[in-house]
């Protein structure tokens, strides 16, 4: 079996589709870093992440399936689950190596499967934007603490920004250690 070792980003889940297909590795097993455990009759490939081949990768993409599966492929992205990580790398090489158009092939496992996992990162992005609460700081942000299941702060900030569009805020993922900070720009 061979292994896939990647940075964790998107660029670094395309740079593996990439060279899935730069050198016919398609029974491929893709894990971020920090978390394989070596067998002994594993390979490991450490696969950089290239801006270029990435982006390839992301144009081939979006023009063989629907802005809709585009959608549900970042969603997956955003979820940072192990599993989540492979069904993306299967549903491309499945797109790629289809003749048809397969976004609604729910038959296919990674066609299911990102569509179950888009599904979950979508209920958290709903539930964060009803349910985070801010509390007024001395110099006037507003702040709100979260701690989410999934990483959904990139698709919840245009909401808050339309809503609280007259007042600073800041939204931290306290798990994630980053945040949206809304300075009224």
């Amino acid at each position: 079996m061979i292994i896939y070792e990647f940075d964790g980003t998107m660029t670094g889940v395309l740079s593996c589709i990439f060279r899935a297909f730069q050198f016919k590795d398609f029974d491929v097993r893709i894990v971020p870093k920090g978390m394989i455990q070596h067998h002994l009759f594993t390979e490991v490939i450490d696969v950089a992440s290239n801006d270029e081949k990435a982006q390839r990768v992301w144009i081939a993409l979006k023009k063989r399936v629907s802005s809709r599966a585009i959608r549900d492929f970042y969603y997956t992205f955003l979820s940072e689950h192990e599993n989540a990580f492979q069904q993306l790398f299967n549903f491309a090489i499945y797109v790629f190596q289809s003749k048809n158009r397969i976004d609604t092939n729910y038959g296919h496992s990674a066609v299911l499967g990102l569509s179950q996992w888009a599904k979950q990162v979508g209920r958290e992005k709903h539930r964060m934007e009803a349910f985070v609460r801010f509390k007024k700081c001395k110099n006037h942000v507003f702040v709100s603490l979260v701690r989410p299941d999934f990483n959904v702060l990139p698709l919840i900030e245009r909401h808050f920004r339309t809503r609280y569009q007259d007042q600073k805020w800041l939204i931290y993922d306290e798990k994630r250690k980053f945040g949206i900070y809304y300075d009224l720009d």
